[in-house]
């Protein structure tokens, strides 16, 4: 891309040529699989390519919108869950950042893991747990010392 203002659209070329390669092959159910990538003709014009830098795109094509139907289900879950029904702050703050995950995994995200992957799915076990949103704050302090 050879526009250098500040202001640039950088992600909707992304969903664009996943998306058409995702038509092209017929596979929008059921994902390209881990071991193939999606034409892109912005980065190689006879290449596959791998990754995807916007989270959910990646979930798409590696496993199809059912996965990612199921992957989102379980985050909103959780959000939901530990908003209605949670007595301490963990759960809480955890429902907090678990919305700030799923939002920004519309525009950006690291592929592979690491430890924010690790707190991630921390706060989805918590918050979609009836026994750790029934904790009060005290019992999570004594849990954590």
């Amino acid at each position: 891309m050879e526009n250098e203002k500040i202001g640039v659209d950088t992600r909707t070329f992304l969903y664009t040529e996943l998306l058409t390669d995702l038509n092209q092959k017929k596979a929008f159910w059921e994902g390209l699989g881990i071991a193939q990538g999606y034409n892109s003709f912005y980065f190689f014009k006879n290449k596959t390519r791998d990754v995807n830098e916007v989270h959910f795109l990646h979930l798409l094509f590696r496993g199809g919108s059912l996965w990612l139907f199921f992957y989102m289900a379980i985050i909103i879950y959780s959000i939901f869950y530990a908003i209605k029904f949670s007595k301490n702050y963990l759960c809480l703050g955890g429902s907090i950042m678990l919305s700030g995950y799923f939002l920004a995994g519309f525009i950006c995200d690291i592929n592979g893991f690491n430890f924010i992957h690790v707190i991630i799915f921390f706060f989805i076990a918590a918050c979609s747990s009836n026994k750790w949103t029934q904790l009060s704050n005290s019992n999570v302090l004594r849990l954590i010392k």
